[in-house]
């Protein structure tokens, strides 16, 4: 738990390999990750319902830095691209003692969970596998996602930030819960799910 937390705080992402090995990711996004699976609605996929919070969708965020009484205080602003051009929607937090010091890498990682905030998806799948013959779902992992229903119109790689696994013994299933990868890296989505 503790090398987990200290690789969060520098945006790693701790996963292994289909050997049990553990691998050290610098985010979610990284192309060297492939998706454990590839999903399409009318195919292989489960019910997925997407949760967007609007209210929680800001463009830029700051971090404030602790400064004395009459004096001038730092401070880093992370720009956010988005919402549309032109809408100004600016949001600020003091950085605890333990992120004081890297005001830009705290900005970050509120603009992360930002994202995570803002859009999200609970999918549930009647399997514990991505695929026969694979490893049980995973957090840390990534997954590619087809479903107009949803609209995600084309597909979309999300990280499994949730697993839980259900059933009886005669049905089981698993509900996982989908993030924008940049919630762990803390950079603007190129594109968001819903983008033709």
């Amino acid at each position: 738990e503790i090398i987990d937390d200290l690789a969060k705080q520098r945006n790693f992402i701790l996963s292994d390999n289909a050997d049990g090995d553990l691998v050290i990711y610098r985010a979610l996004d990284d192309p060297l990750l492939p998706p454990a699976a590839w999903l399409t609605e009318g195919e292989n996929l489960g019910r997925i319902t997407p949760n967007i919070d609007p209210q929680q969708m800001f463009s830029e965020v700051t971090a404030l830095g602790s400064g004395k009484i009459g004096g001038k205080g730092s401070f880093y602003t992370e720009k956010v691209q988005f919402l549309p051009p032109g809408v100004m929607r600016p949001t600020s937090f003091k950085a605890d003692a333990s992120e004081a010091g890297d005001l830009k890498q705290a900005a970050k990682a509120k603009v992360g969970q930002m994202i995570a905030e803002c859009v999200s998806y609970d999918l549930e799948q009647p399997d514990l596998r991505p695929m026969p013959g694979s490893r049980l779902w995973g957090t840390n992992r990534k997954i590619s996602i087809t479903s107009p229903s949803a609209m995600i119109y084309n597909p979309y790689t999300f990280a499994i930030r949730r697993v839980e696994m259900t059933g009886t013994e005669s049905k089981q299933g698993t509900k996982l819960g989908l993030v924008l990868p940049q919630a762990f890296s803390g950079e603007s989505p190129q594109r968001l799910p819903w983008a033709l």
